[in-house]
């Protein structure tokens, strides 16, 4: 039976309204499966991963990347951007 593991990243970002990169170090090697996810963490908030990427280096040691969007859900122009959440999944056996 498969075991699945969960982690939050330990930070919550702000983001302005607008596109902005970012970048998580944690998990992420080629021999199981891992999903990562970024959501809004207050309310009023659209928070969009326009792309996701992964890059590796010499050790095998993974870096997932996101592009994120962030507006205001209701479209509110006192809205300023929101706090992000990061979770990562990874599943082990089958």
């Amino acid at each position: 039976m498969a075991s699945v593991n969960h982690w939050w990243a330990s930070y919550s970002p702000y983001q302005a309204p607008g596109r902005m990169e970012w970048y998580w170090e944690t998990g992420g090697e080629g021999d199981h499966y891992w999903a990562y996810s970024v959501r809004p963490k207050q309310a009023n908030t659209l928070v969009e991963v326009e792309r996701q990427w992964t890059t590796v280096d010499n050790n095998m040691s993974a870096v997932e990347h996101f592009v994120v969007r962030v507006e205001p859900y209701d479209r509110s122009p006192s809205q300023s951007g929101g706090l992000l959440m990061f979770n990562v999944i990874k599943v082990e056996g089958a």
